[in-house]
């Protein structure tokens, strides 16, 4: 939203498209949310990221985490597995 910066997307809609459901204010694409710049991010990720993780993964243990989905939800997933990992007395 334009005006109180509340985040919408395919996982929340607003109620009404286009307008914002707390202040009716216009929603707008966020500047980074273009096909464009998320092409860029793929590339610096596959040039950048992508090595580090794979050499991290040969020598310590590296833990998979979808983050699709709601952020309470994905949030739920990282706890779960951080519980998990906890050392037991």
């Amino acid at each position: 939203c334009k005006v109180c910066g509340k985040i919408y997307g395919k996982d929340n809609p607003s109620r009404r498209k286009g307008i914002c459901d707390q202040d009716q204010g216009k929603l707008v694409q966020r500047s980074d949310d273009r096909p464009r710049v998320i092409r860029e991010r793929f590339r610096v990720y596959r040039a950048e990221t992508h090595p580090i993780l794979h050499w991290a993964s040969a020598h310590y243990p590296v833990y998979r985490i979808d983050g699709r989905g709601k952020p309470r939800t994905v949030f739920k997933r990282i706890s779960k597995l951080v519980s998990s990992m906890r050392v037991k007395k």
